[in-house]
């Protein structure tokens, strides 16, 4: 692995690691270390596999890899703010967020880590890599969110909603009651 790949590595690390984990509310939800990194894993490369396919969907026009990197980037990232916003948060996983560090995490976490990891593989076009890094990113959320498992009895909090698009309900953050 060469020093630039080290780095990637280590920004994911950071990004989600240390970043995204403070940010991150668990309301003393249980830690089942070895089923959330199960889960991380299996999410990480399911994330990434599925990120490859739009980025290798976005090669077929011919284009210059500018173009190819910015289409990529825009339909990544609609999907990814869709489905995150308006599925996963609010269907999958337990309250995580507050309104505030919903928006943070989107501008220190998430889009960091897609331009950098897209720009890593436009530039050298190593999908392992790529999903690597999806994959480690995906494995400190599933650690750091306390991910309970299928079999977890305990309340678990469930997420805050708002009407968003569409009037679909969306995350919309835990606010704590006076």
């Amino acid at each position: 692995m060469d020093h630039l790949d080290s780095r990637m590595l280590y920004f994911g690390f950071i990004a989600y690691w240390i970043i995204w984990a403070k940010m991150t509310l668990t309301f003393n939800r249980k830690r089942y270390l070895i089923t959330q990194i199960l889960f991380g894993l299996i999410w990480g490369i399911c994330t990434g596999q599925l990120f490859l396919v739009i980025w290798n969907f976005c090669g077929i026009f011919g284009w210059p890899l500018w173009g190819r990197w910015i289409l990529g980037y825009i339909l990544i990232s609609a999907y990814m703010g869709l489905w995150q916003d308006l599925y996963w948060d609010v269907y999958v996983v337990p309250e995580h967020d507050t309104p505030i560090s919903l928006k943070h995490k989107v501008w220190t976490s998430h889009v960091p880590n897609m331009t950098f990891s897209l720009t890593y593989l436009a530039l050298y076009d190593n999908q392992i890599i790529f999903i690597l890094l999806q994959t480690l990113s995906l494995t400190g959320a599933s650690i750091f969110l306390r991910f309970p498992p299928f079999w977890e009895k305990e309340d678990v909090t469930a997420p805050r909603t708002a009407p968003g698009l569409f009037g679909l309900p969306h995350a919309a953050g835990y606010i704590e009651e006076d």
